[in-house]
């Protein structure tokens, strides 16, 4: 599990080191808009992959799969808009290195998740 734990605090550094930088000025509103959306679904799916760790609770576990399903939808909406050409190469560049690192971090929470729930039932 501390290898999902490193990773993912790596991934929130490339996702705030892009913010910083002032990249969503440059975005399109719709594109600001997504990557909003995917902050609150990944900060949901992580609360919920603590809660299910901690309480060993496999019942909040699944709900993490289910909101990685919205985060891999969010992914491709916002590969879509960086592909109609409303913005410039290098912001298209590193937005869709956000949406990619968005969507491993939803990937990172679920298997901590899934370890959880292996924990909840007695699997290891």
């Amino acid at each position: 599990m501390l290898p999902e734990l490193e990773r993912s605090g790596d991934l929130a550094e490339h996702i705030a080191r892009r913010a910083v930088r002032g990249l969503g000025r440059e975005m399109t509103a719709r594109s600001r808009g997504l990557v909003e959306q995917m902050g609150e679904v990944a900060a949901r799916m992580w609360r919920q992959a603590t809660d299910a760790y901690a309480d060993r609770s496999a019942h909040a576990a699944e709900g993490v799969e289910h909101l990685d399903d919205e985060m891999d939808d969010l992914h491709v909406t916002l590969t879509t808009e960086i592909v109609s050409g409303g913005m410039p190469l290098p912001v298209v560049i590193e937005l869709a290195l956000v949406a990619r690192f968005y969507e491993r971090f939803g990937d990172h929470a679920v298997n901590l998740a899934r370890r959880s729930r292996e924990m909840a039932l007695g699997m290891i």
